[in-house]
């Protein structure tokens, strides 16, 4: 079977739902004008996520599909993700507002590291409700540092995206697959992200900028995926959850 073959509706299904997510993006901040909507719309597209994503989980066995090294392995990953995201506030203040390397640092240093755990975890565990396991202990841990029970919405708004396609992998995680649905939650974190700081502190951002910022986070962390899927691959053969 071709890498691809068997990941046909994980590529479709990301695909669309990135492609949705930047138009609603794009939308919001182009409709804006310091009104309440935003607040709603972010609250509704937020909630929406989760509701399909936990649906379709359970409806695919979570969490009596998992075995307690599947949950040892998904919290692990969740404490990584926040620990490669964390470092990140070490690196100079230049790096980030510097021409160049300013037009890539975040993509380079966030989305990049992001997509390689992401892949790696679910190419390990690929199972429904894998992605929400992995987001417990990274949201508790951000919780930790920056106190908001708003951005539990987004969150797990951000888990939700990437669980509405994980299971259409029938025959375990393809490279196409990883590369694609790593797409998806390196789009769906820039999104929220953006929405919810619209929402909470008021930073608005050019409909345009939403729209690429999105994308190109989206693309790094698929380059991100398909080296974290090689990397899961390796890590399957030594862990067999």
């Amino acid at each position: 079977m071709s890498s691809g073959t068997s990941n046909v509706g994980i590529v479709i299904g990301s695909a669309v739902i990135a492609a949705i997510l930047i138009a609603i993006n794009y939308t919001l901040f182009s409709l804006y004008h310091g009104s309440s909507i935003a607040e709603w719309e972010t609250i509704a597209v937020a909630s929406a996520l989760i509701i399909g994503g936990l649906a379709v989980s359970i409806s695919k066995g979570f969490p009596k599909n998992f075995s307690e090294k599947d949950m040892a392995l998904t919290v692990s990953f969740g404490v990584l993700l926040y620990v490669a995201q964390f470092v990140t506030g070490f690196v100079p203040a230049f790096v980030y507002y510097v021409p160049p390397i300013s037009y890539v640092a975040t993509d380079l240093l966030i989305y990049l590291p992001q997509g390689i755990i992401f892949a790696a975890l679910i190419t390990m565990v690929h199972k429904p409700g894998s992605i929400f396991s992995m987001m417990v202990p990274f949201y508790i841990l951000s919780m930790i540092s920056y106190f908001n029970p708003i951005w539990t919405l987004f969150y797990f708004g951000w888990a939700g995206a990437a669980e509405l396609v994980i299971w259409l992998g029938k025959d375990g995680l393809r490279l196409s697959g990883a590369a694609m649905i790593s797409l998806l939650f390196g789009v769906a974190d820039a999104a929220l992200v953006a929405i919810f700081s619209l929402f909470v502190m008021g930073v608005y951002t050019l409909p345009i900028l939403s729209g690429i910022t999105a994308a190109s986070a989206g693309v790094f962390c698929a380059v991100g995926g398909a080296l974290g899927y090689f990397a899961g691959r390796k890590g399957r053969s030594v862990w067999k959850p």
